[in-house]
């Protein structure tokens, strides 16, 4: 999404995730099917909508109307999955995610 907005200050911190997966691949795809992350196991159900939270200033970031504008232009309003648990497991920085 950087890309889309370069002039940003595009930050993870504004996304509050669990989990950041660095990838070039659409999660969007991902519904339905089984992730496994190291010991985790879980099935991703769903889009992650997002609000107005995204473009509030926070700590070190400045409020950015553009960044949730762009989401809902680009991206249907929507910016990652949500992923229920089937098996619960540790994870660490630099595990791989496969898609199954």
């Amino acid at each position: 999404m950087s890309n889309s907005l370069p002039q940003a200050v595009v930050n993870v911190q504004r996304f509050r995730p669990n989990v950041v997966v660095n990838t070039s691949s659409d999660e969007s795809n991902w519904i339905g099917k089984q992730i496994v992350i190291a010991e985790y196991r879980g099935r991703v159900t769903e889009r992650t909508k997002r609000c107005g939270m995204t473009m509030v200033a926070q700590a070190d970031l400045p409020e950015d109307p553009e960044i949730l504008r762009t989401i809902v232009r680009s991206r249907q309003r929507c910016l990652g999955v949500y992923a229920d648990v089937g098996s619960a497991g540790v994870i660490s920085v630099g595990d791989s995610l496969f898609v199954e």
